[in-house]
């Protein structure tokens, strides 16, 4: 599935401010996004390393329009729980409405709060759950030990986050091509990814597992439906003098050709990593 390109989707889209104002943009990213091979992916990788889920409490942190609840409501079945939580409160009203409407409004909740605030005593669920939310954190093992709070002993805690930093394109002009996409990186870690084994062992947790999800581009249209927009990144780079206006327009132009003769090549990795809580 091709995502159609937004114009911003680093961090400070995904602020309350910006997701009311642009409520369409950014809601619809993620509905097409969720539909990608990739994301499917990695959603299905995530509840395989929750475990067994069936009459299980789940927490859901950073739910978004709530894309992912169905998924979990149906890992839980009706003798489970599922609560959902996001800072937006335009986001918290889709996401309820989504509930409702596929009749699961009985066992899924959802609620306005904060990551690194849980409003949940200790030891409340047995499962806490987040993707594509860390990225976006300036302390995201602070939220990782939060959500290692309120799950049970025994329960686990699972995080999927891309390495940003770590994706790589084909490019024949590689030096040109690392500092166009070093420049361009849109979230505040944008290798959370890659850090999220070794912030779960800080943090406390055991039995830690990590399941990479790769994925394979040959379209750079879908590349830049993901959110990764080269073009300000060259701008910023030839009015910081970092690379000629000619190279840069090559960088750009070299990207376009290669994909109009099928030749354009990416990879990235998505990094699922669960740990169990033991208190």
């Amino acid at each position: 599935m091709t995502v159609k390109p937004t114009a911003t989707l680093g961090t400070e889209a995904w602020q309350p401010e910006f997701i009311e104002q642009r409520r369409s943009d950014v809601g619809g990213y993620l509905e097409q996004t969720s539909q990608t091979d990739l994301i499917q992916r990695v959603a299905a990788c995530s509840v395989e390393l929750m475990g067994p889920l069936e009459a299980r409490a789940v927490l859901e942190v950073g739910c978004g329009n709530g894309v992912f609840l169905p998924r979990l409501a149906t890992a839980v079945g009706r003798n489970g729980r599922v609560v959902g939580i996001d800072h937006s409160e335009v986001f918290v009203a889709d996401a309820q409405a989504r509930a409702k409407a596929a009749g699961l409004g009985d066992f899924v909740t959802v609620q306005q709060a904060d990551a690194y605030r849980l409003p949940f005593g200790d030891s409340t669920f047995d499962v806490a759950h987040c993707e594509r939310v860390l990225m976006h954190l300036e302390n995201p093992s602070a939220a990782l030990a939060e959500m290692k709070r309120v799950v049970k002993s025994g329960g686990w805690i699972v995080a999927a986050e891309p390495d940003w930093a770590g994706i790589r394109i084909d490019h024949p002009d590689r030096s040109g091509m690392d500092l166009l996409f070093a420049r361009s990186m849109p979230n505040k870690q944008p290798d959370v990814g890659l850090t999220l084994y070794r912030r779960m062992a800080e943090i406390g947790v055991s039995e830690r597992r990590a399941d990479p999800v790769l994925g394979v581009f040959t379209d750079y249209e879908i590349v830049k439906g993901y959110g990764v927009s080269l073009l300000p990144a060259a701008d910023a780079l030839v009015r910081e003098g970092a690379l000629t206006r000619a190279r840069a327009d090559a960088l750009l132009m070299a990207l376009e050709g290669a994909n109009e003769i099928g030749r354009y090549y990416s990879v990235g990795v998505m990094h699922v990593v669960a740990g169990r809580v033991q208190k």
